[in-house]
């Protein structure tokens, strides 16, 4: 049960009716470039020694891109600008100003650049034939790319981020009788990302090493056969949703005999600590009474977990019953959800951002959301507790069962051929654009939809819930809101007057509502 209702409207998209993310399968053919060259600005330098998730696709893309036969020059901002500008107190590029102005001197065929590397150097003719940004996500320098006309291809890590930035960079506006420009639509483009650390070679169980050097508090838990579960995503878990889930398993397996804890990275389990500690909060003082009345400690249900490389972390995947992602933090793709299920540990999560969409249903990832969860009901995560002991009883081989579907989905669509192919088909059609001879696109030709970040809108409650804010909606809203789904820009504009046009531009700044082409 995921919390949705008969009564519950839904976004309505290519990714919002419920169905996977999938891209439709590209004929590709290699791109065969002669004396090309191209000019790559990246916020971390693939080659850092000690690469995250960014590091690692910058990487792939970099190696496609030299693979196609261009002759690359790159730039990173952290590594060659940001680090040694702060050193030994020197606050003056003056090298790396240097070696920006040579990449730029002469007009290439190509810039590449990741959302953050657009600060080194901003998009522009002058310096590329062809400007292109792959974005890991939105939140840094929407000032540099979200007005640059200069712009000729927007590349997303999923199909959900490609229309959360398609329907940013389509934000209308009502009061000054706008037309949209038509490439919005077609120059926003998602690639499938190739994972290349999923590999068998991470599942030697012939290698005991990784496990022999876990923290000496998670062996242990994984000796006394615990109940273990893990949420090592630092920044981004849902406090409250992770510890109502905990108490209530730590709860049921007591009377079996067992201890249920949760792995959680150092840094969480300290803000967990300092949280509980404030004496204003009511949630904290009720979950502190319920702890020492079930003669508990935090302790008791989280294991503070230092950061560990790839091959530990996915022993630790191997080793647990459940992973918990319930997350305030939307994931623009979703990497460690994937992580867990390709190692056969199935996830439990709100479906923030991408997570909802990465892979299909009854493939390892299990949504479960309600109104009561997000707006506080007491016991309101019960529901999720309940289908994780069934999962790992019961259910056990169906959730098997689910994980080895989920890992062959995730062996097919995500790796490193997939994520070639969809980088060429999006790279040859900077040559090919079949928007040419389209130059606008007036409001009679856009429709209003919930827009991507709605998780799901009870229009009889007003209950919104949304990866950037969740709110119970005033009766004015929900009744615009149901009047205009659906319906032409242009009828809107034309019936309603300039107050409620006022609060319909409130709810796409808001993401609740965007333009998507179409009937």
């Amino acid at each position: 049960m995921s919390g949705r209702t008969i009564d519950s409207i839904n976004p309505v998209g290519k990714i919002s009716s419920g169905k996977v993310a999938q891209q439709q399968p590209v004929e590709w053919t290699p791109v065969t470039v002669k004396e090309r060259n191209a000019n790559i600005f990246f916020y971390h330098a693939s080659t850092n020694p000690k690469p995250g998730a960014p590091h690692t696709i910058n990487g792939l893309l970099e190696q496609a891109l030299g693979e196609f036969g261009y002759n690359l020059s790159s730039v990173s901002y952290v590594e060659t600008i940001q680090d040694k500008t702060t050193q030994n107190g020197q606050f003056f590029a003056m090298e790396e100003a240097r070696r920006v102005a040579n990449l730029t001197s002469n007009a290439v065929d190509l810039a590449f650049y990741c959302d953050g590397g657009v600060q080194i150097c901003p998009p522009s003719k002058r310096n590329a034939r062809h400007n292109v940004i792959f974005f890991h996500g939105m939140a840094r320098n929407v000032g540099i790319w979200s007005s640059n006309a200069d712009v000729d291809l927007y590349l997303a890590n999923s199909l959900y981020l490609a229309e959360v930035l398609q329907g940013l960079l389509a934000m209308p506006r009502w009061q000054s009788g706008w037309c949209i420009d038509a490439n919005i639509y077609y120059s926003v483009k998602p690639i499938r990302l190739g994972l290349p650390w999923l590999s068998t070679s991470y599942l030697d169980h012939g290698d005991c090493k990784a496990l022999s050097q876990l923290p000496p508090a998670v062996e242990q838990a994984i000796e006394e056969e615990d109940f273990l579960g893990h949420a090592l995503q630092p920044g981004k878990s849902d406090k409250i949703a992770h510890l109502e889930i905990m108490l209530y398993l730590s709860r049921v397996a007591a009377e079996q005999g067992r201890k249920a804890r949760l792995l959680v990275t150092e840094v969480d389990f300290a803000s967990l600590e300092t949280y509980l500690l404030d004496p204003t909060n009511p949630w904290a003082l009720r979950f502190h009474d319920q702890l020492k009345q079930a003669g508990l400690r935090l302790k008791d249900l989280l294991i503070p977990t230092p950061r560990l490389p790839r091959n530990q972390l996915f022993r630790i995947f191997q080793s647990c019953t459940f992973g918990l992602s319930y997350n305030v933090v939307p994931e623009a793709f979703g990497i460690y959800v994937l992580e867990s299920v390709f190692h056969g540990c199935p996830i439990y999560t709100n479906g923030s951002g991408n997570m909802r969409h990465v892979l299909p249903e009854n493939n390892g990832i299990n949504i479960i959301e309600s109104e009561a969860m997000v707006f506080g009901a007491r016991n309101g995560y019960t529901e999720v507790g309940a289908r994780i002991l069934h999962d790992s009883t019961a259910g056990r081989d169906a959730t098997k069962k689910a994980c080895v579907r989920g890992r062959d989905f995730i062996l097919k669509n995500y790796c490193h051929d997939t994520m070639k192919k969809d980088l060429a088909a999006c790279l040859s059609s900077l040559d090919h654009k079949n928007q040419a001879s389209i130059k606008t696109l007036d409001p009679g030709q856009l429709t209003i939809r919930l827009g991507p970040l709605v998780r799901s809108w009870n229009h009889l409650t007003g209950a919104l819930i949304s990866d950037l804010a969740n709110d119970v909606l005033p009766p004015h809203k929900q009744a615009l809101i149901h009047g205009i789904l659906g319906r032409r820009g242009d009828d809107v504009i034309t019936e309603l007057g300039t107050t409620d046009l006022a609060v319909v531009d409130e709810l796409f700044c808001a993401g609740i509502l965007a333009l998507v082409p179409g009937g």
